[in-house]
């Protein structure tokens, strides 16, 4: 029923988090099955550790919205649901990224889809939102590239809940050993 190639996913398994730096994994986002994919292919010593920067307007959902609030993703405070509107409410920001640096500091892992919103085409990247990077750099964090394909063939944009027949791609890279050094 669903096929999965993790051919790509060897340096990752290998090498992700073993550095003295938390890890950042920033990946295309095409489909809401992205995250529990993501979970179920991180390595355990990262999962447990690993919080993901999402939309606050999902933790509404009910399965995955259930699970994000659960394991304890960040909730990030968009004003606006327009798509491209990005902005956020500061004040409720600034108190969430108390709890993203604390979370890092203590050797915490974040994941954010940094388009900010469900890709309509995996093959084009939108313009990336700058906050995770912000995080990355000011705790050098080693970042890596996280790419899904065929995915949204299983679970297409605009179905609730999906399931159809898919072959899936996933693919890691180490983008940056250290954030730090790359700004």
């Amino acid at each position: 029923w669903l096929r999965l190639d993790t051919s790509g996913m060897e340096d990752f398994k290998q090498m992700a988090g073993r550095s003295s730096r938390s890890a950042c994994l920033i990946a295309n986002h095409v489909c809401y099955l992205d995250t529990p994919l993501m979970c179920c292919l991180t390595p355990w010593r990262l999962v447990a550790d690993m919080k993901t920067l999402m939309a606050r307007v999902y933790m509404g959902l009910p399965v995955l919205g259930r699970l994000a609030r659960g394991v304890g993703h960040f909730p990030i405070p968009f004003i606006s649901r327009s798509n491209g509107d990005f902005r956020s409410d500061p004040e409720a920001m600034a108190r969430l990224s108390i709890q993203i640096d604390g979370h890092i500091l203590a050797n915490g892992h974040i994941c954010c889809f940094p388009e900010a919103q469900l890709n309509t085409d995996w093959r084009q990247l939108n313009q990336f939102r700058a906050g995770v990077f912000e995080y990355c750099v000011r705790h050098d964090m080693e970042v890596w590239g996280w790419v899904n394909t065929g995915i949204n063939h299983c679970w297409p944009r605009n179905v609730g809940f999906g399931g159809a027949p898919a072959t899936i791609r996933a693919s890691a890279v180490l983008l940056y050993p250290s954030a730090r050094e790359a700004a």
